[in-house]
């Protein structure tokens, strides 16, 4: 299978970012998670064994303390630790989170900062980025998201 050059995809696509407190930002006159969902977010997809999770597991590499990667499922949040500790040895891992980006709150319904971390992320990746939002709420993620991150966010919906 051919490999794709990911991190010239993702070179481009951030080329079309907008900050925040720009104008065209401003238009929208959202909340903070719909601007972010609209102004920060970029994607991509591919086939599969096209390089996807080792594209992930190089960026990650380059930006571990900034970086969360979210998954959709267990099997796969195993997977990408296991071929992190394969072929990255003892250097430091990613933030890892796996399931729904928000907990259930028996009080007013939906909590939406279901991690304890400290700092905030710079990159959030989401993997399997489109079964991701058909198992989970898209507009609750971001809100959770939003809680853990600064207005400089790239959030990269990887295929």
């Amino acid at each position: 299978m051919a490999r794709v050059d990911y991190d010239a995809v993702v070179e481009v696509l951030m080329k079309g970012v907008v900050a925040l407190d720009s104008d065209i930002a401003q238009c929208i006159n959202g909340p903070r998670h719909i601007q972010i969902a609209e102004f920060r977010t970029i994607g991509f997809t591919g086939t599969r064994q096209t390089g996807k999770t080792n594209w992930m597991r190089d960026f990650a590499a380059r930006h571990p303390d900034e970086t969360l990667i979210i998954f959709h499922d267990s099997l796969l949040s195993t997977d990408f630790q296991r071929r992190w500790e394969l072929t990255m040895g003892g250097t430091r891992q990613p933030s890892v989170y796996r399931g729904p980006f928000y907990q259930a709150d028996d009080r007013r319904g939906i909590s939406f900062n279901p991690i304890r971390v400290p700092g905030q992320f710079k990159y959030i990746l989401i993997d399997d980025a489109n079964r991701y939002f058909a198992k989970y709420s898209h507009n609750k993620t971001f809100k959770g998201i939003a809680e853990v991150v600064g207005d400089d966010v790239i959030v990269i919906l990887v295929g």
